[in-house]
């Protein structure tokens, strides 16, 4: 296996600011101390530099990685170290929607290649993956050394609705069910009105806003994975159980989450999940294959 490292941002800011890494941004002789632990990096044989600015990425005590807490000035100013060194590569996760203009600046500045993790397909317009891949392949066009790099599996999250982490991130109306214990949430799931909200939410035309947009597209797709009180229903899509029931899924798995005491297990796929997709992604001539 030929493996080559880049030096991870996280790890810098954390030698140098200890704690306060997960708390705010650096100084400038902080970022002075980095930029010299990062030559030196390069000189010993790192290939490049890699950081994270993804909301989804957390550590220890659920701080945000070091990373997170960088300023747009500070990483501009760490990729500038790798253009000193002779042009290296920068690898930078930003969430799912890419920093384009900041991208063009950081690659100029690395005066080498800069690689997006990761594009991921099946999501709506604007980040769709053909959107994304039309706008690098502009960019490209001009002479920029831009690297989406596409995710070859499936993203898929097991859960439960006694913690129903999709839902709780994209959806105002599950606060009160982070809030609420466990006897709690199941009486929520019973309430008429928070089923009402849901099964509109999870219809066609509930909302246009990207991230519900987005769950829905995930929830029309979920699945079982784990049923105790009722066996035949595993391995099978939550929408051919609700058909055959003359039922909406969202009544559905809000019924099958309390019949089993929230011990249910589902399947929901959030991308990569269409293999036609993710074959047209890797094969554009732009892309490079992660994750």
């Amino acid at each position: 296996l030929n493996a080559g490292s880049c030096i991870g941002h996280s790890a810098l800011r954390y030698y140098v600011m200890g704690d306060e890494a997960t708390e705010r941004t650096a100084t400038e002789p902080e970022i002075e101390q980095m930029r010299a632990l990062l030559r030196e990096a390069l000189q010993v044989g790192a290939l490049g530099f890699s950081t994270s600015q993804a909301a989804s990425h957390v550590g220890f005590q659920g701080r945000p990685v070091p990373s997170r807490l960088a300023d747009i000035n500070e990483i501009m100013t760490l990729a500038g170290t790798l253009g000193e060194a002779g042009g290296r590569t920068l690898q930078i996760i930003v969430g799912q929607t890419p920093w384009y203009d900041e991208f063009v600046n950081l690659s100029q500045l690395c005066k080498g290649n800069l690689t997006w993790t990761a594009m991921l397909t099946g999501r709506p317009p604007p980040d769709d993956h053909r959107s994304i891949l039309r706008r690098f392949a502009e960019l490209i066009g001009r002479g920029h050394r831009l690297y989406p790099q596409v995710a070859c599996r499936p993203l898929l999250h097991e859960l439960t609705f006694s913690a129903p982490y999709d839902f709780e991130r994209r959806l105002p109306l599950f606060n009160a069910v982070s809030d609420a214990d466990h006897e709690g949430k199941k009486r929520l799931y019973g309430d008429t009105q928070f089923r009402n909200s849901f099964r509109a939410l999870m219809s066609p035309g509930g909302s246009d806003e990207q991230e519900i947009v987005f769950i829905r597209h995930a929830f029309n797709e979920m699945s079982v994975q784990s049923c105790p009180h009722d066996t035949t229903l595993e391995d099978r899509l939550l929408a051919d159980i609700a058909a055959e029931r003359g039922a909406h899924p969202a009544d559905v798995v809000l019924d099958l989450a309390i019949e089993s005491n929230l011990e249910m297990r589902f399947m929901i796929p959030l991308a990569n999940n269409d293999e036609d997709d993710v074959e047209e992604a890797l094969k554009d001539p732009n892309t490079v294959l992660a994750l």
